[in-house]
């Protein structure tokens, strides 16, 4: 629920999501409710959160903002794959 920092990447949207018990997360979609599915549980303590933040596409890949919980905020990158 609450979807924050859209971002087109490839034809598919990625965005930064609460979730059920594993607090805010990167998720991507296809538009479709089977292929709209989490991305990587970052932190993956119960519960916290990793929010991901200021999602953006350059040159082929999508970085973002997010902390695993041990290291603060970090720069992230994905190709669309855990």
């Amino acid at each position: 629920s609450d979807p924050q920092f859209l971002a087109n990447f490839n034809g598919t949207l990625f965005f930064s999501s609460e979730s059920n018990g594993d607090g805010r997360e990167l998720f991507k979609s296809d538009g479709t409710a089977g292929g709209t599915v989490m991305v990587k549980d970052i932190n993956t303590e119960t519960g916290v959160t990793s929010l991901p933040i200021f999602l953006t596409v350059a040159n082929g890949v999508l970085y973002f903002s997010a902390t695993n919980g041990e290291n603060g905020y970090e720069l992230w990158r994905s190709d669309g794959t855990e």
